[in-house]
């Protein structure tokens, strides 16, 4: 079920908020895949140490470094997704 009013995704009782762009690309669908990707406990291990140290500089980079090689990934399963589909 996908609630437009509360931004919000709902499969098998789990909840995502997924926010206004997510849901407007999903508007109408009759069947969504949901994947999540994540860089795993050691990039988590590797941006806490420069948390500790009180570095933002680097919890910054880091971030940055940690979404777009997240989004990265994304891509790379949607084009095997689409290559698959044809």
């Amino acid at each position: 079920m996908i609630n437009m009013f509360l931004i919000q995704i709902i499969v098998e009782n789990i909840t995502f908020q997924s926010g206004k762009i997510i849901n407007s690309q999903v508007k109408g669908a009759g069947t969504i895949a949901i994947f999540t990707c994540t860089l795993g406990k050691q990039f988590d291990k590797w941006m806490e140490l420069y948390k500790e140290s009180g570095d933002m500089l680097h919890v910054y980079i880091t971030d940055i470094i940690g979404s777009e090689l997240a989004e990265l990934a994304a891509d790379r399963l949607e084009t095997k997704i689409l290559k698959e589909s044809l």
